[in-house]
């Protein structure tokens, strides 16, 4: 692996607000400190997106819908809608079903089946048969939603068990770039957009509450690595162990998680939401880097790289902040100096990495044997996943 030296000899006054001042770290653990709830790291299959697809007509289209053959598919399609009671004469009349001015297409949506029904979602509109060659100024008539492809059946979809949801409005269209394509934004109007309906009674979301496993997804891509997989199947283990549950998370994949049902749960959702709300350590996700300090030698060497949480120090002059509020001037005061400062993360997820910090350090030319004690102690404060190793002790 890499290593990075840094030296640095000259001092120059580092006197930035304590964050310490304002919230007290010094006296927070460090593994208390560093625990993270596992809704922020991963997500149920429950909450994972599932990509939706129908058949639809477009209807609107001046002279620039379906021809030909597409043309009779897409008049074949009206027919079935009406059949279905989702269209009449009043909103499909013969004068809009003309040549041209109607299309067969292809609607898809990606939506989370979990959620309540009624919620609409953004959909992609694409010409079906590929006749037509616009479809501005066109409207996406009531159109079925299923998990897979949808068949046209005779008798249409009026009393289909497989449908999920529905999707019908206005069509955007980048007519110079992608005419044959479009996008409906979904909005509070509920004839606008993708619209998911309520599956809790269904015997879908049954079966789905009745699993025996849920399947997490890691939502951190960096932190997908089988390793990293691994270290994560271990601390929610180990947070299980605590309640009595013994080995019920493995490694599906690499960036998913299986967690077996307890025998004493019944609803795979209830399940779900309770791990979600578990907290772990966080610095069980990543491997620890490697801090080596040469006193005698004035050099500081970083092996590794890791994220730094949220927390605060203070060593002599220098101190952490991850707020750098603007002062208000004073008669007495009126000028006002910005300090240098170094800024962490604003969110309880860690967004600065150690190298990052220190070449910040090294920006405000810090001299090595200040760095060493900064990282020392975050080291101490478990903000750190890293070793910290003074190589002159013991010479």
């Amino acid at each position: 692996m890499k290593t990075q030296v840094l030296r640095i000899r000259q001092l120059i006054p580092v006197l930035v607000g304590a964050w310490i001042a304002l919230v007290g770290l010094w006296n927070v653990p460090g593994a208390l400190a560093a625990d993270t709830e596992l809704q922020s790291l991963i997500q149920s299959e429950f909450q994972r997106p599932q990509a939706l697809s129908g058949w639809g007509l477009v209807t609107g289209l001046e002279g620039t819908g379906d021809t030909g053959r597409n043309f009779e598919a897409a008049l074949q399609y009206a027919t079935l809608l009406k059949n279905a009671g989702a269209a009449d004469d009043t909103t499909l009349p013969d004068a809009v079903l003309k040549e041209g001015n109607i299309a067969l297409v292809q609607v898809s949506a990606s939506v989370p089946l979990a959620n309540a029904g009624g919620m609409t979602y953004d959909c992609d509109v694409v010409v079906g048969g590929g006749g037509a060659t616009s479809l501005k100024g066109g409207r996406l008539q009531i159109t079925p939603l299923r998990l897979a492809y949808m068949d046209l059946v005779a008798d249409g979809w009026k009393n289909d068990d497989s449908i999920v949801g529905f999707a019908q409005g206005n069509l955007m269209v980048d007519e110079t770039r992608f005419p044959t394509r479009a996008t409906i934004r979904s909005s509070r109007d509920r004839a606008q957009g993708a619209q998911l309906l309520d599956l809790s009674a269904s015997g879908l979301l049954e079966g789905l509450r009745a699993k025996r496993t849920v399947i997490f997804d890691i939502v951190n891509e960096a932190n997908r690595s089988a390793a990293n997989t691994n270290r994560l199947v271990s601390a929610i283990n180990d947070i299980l162990l605590e309640d009595g549950y013994v080995d019920l998370a493995r490694i599906a994949a690499v960036g998913q998680i299986e967690i077996a049902m307890p025998e004493n749960r019944d609803d795979a959702f209830d399940f779900a939401g309770w791990i979600g709300m578990l907290a772990v350590d966080f610095r069980a996700l990543e491997p620890p880097a490697t801090i080596r300090w040469s006193p005698a030698a004035d050099t500081l060497a970083i092996t590794g790289n890791c994220l730094l949480l949220d927390a605060g120090i203070s060593i002599g002059d220098f101190a952490i902040t991850r707020l750098d509020p603007e002062r208000q001037p004073t008669q007495d005061n009126p000028r006002i100096v910005r300090e240098p400062t170094v800024l962490m993360s604003t969110s309880e997820t860690p967004s600065l990495s150690l190298l990052n910090f220190c070449k910040q350090l090294n920006r405000l030319q810090m001299p090595a044997d200040k760095q060493a004690a900064v990282l020392e102690a975050l080291v101490e404060i478990g903000a750190i996943n890293a070793m910290f190793v003074n190589t002159d002790e013991g010479v």
